[in-house]
């Protein structure tokens, strides 16, 4: 393998001037709401159990995760999630995986390669090579 950069790369953390984080701010907002727009599938302002399942099932992705995404971000118990709730469930979300991004991506690049994916297996006890991955 001549290439020593895998596919994996992150966005420039939010930081520097206020202005800088308001745009940030300000984009997150209008993904966010228009993920929420299209998750609210019968228009009430609201995210059901069964309207997250459908979308998830959409995506290809466990439906099983929808119990717990509302089980985590339902903060006023209704069963249902508001756009706030939502919005927040989000943004704690990508701050973790920003968190994971950055504790993998051990020389601060923006981008891991695969001596950086390597450590992380071997720290997992996976031992990985560049000729053959591991089987599973």
């Amino acid at each position: 393998m001549g290439e020593d950069k895998v596919r994996f790369s992150a966005p420039t953390p939010c930081g520097g001037s206020d202005d800088t984080v308001a745009i940030a701010d300000t984009d997150h907002e209008k993904r966010y709401a228009e993920l929420f727009r299209q998750l609210d599938l019968n228009k009430d302002g609201k995210v059901d159990i069964s309207e997250l399942r459908t979308a998830l099932a959409a995506r290809g992705l466990h439906q099983g995760g929808a119990e717990e995404i509302v089980l985590e971000s339902d903060i006023n118990q209704d069963g249902l999630l508001d756009f706030q709730e939502f919005s927040q469930y989000l943004q704690a979300h990508e701050k973790r995986l920003w968190f994971m991004f950055h504790s993998v991506d051990r020389n601060k690049d923006g981008r891991i390669d695969v001596g950086e994916i390597q450590h992380l297996f071997h720290k997992l006890g996976v031992a990985v090579t560049l000729e053959r991955p591991p089987e599973f």
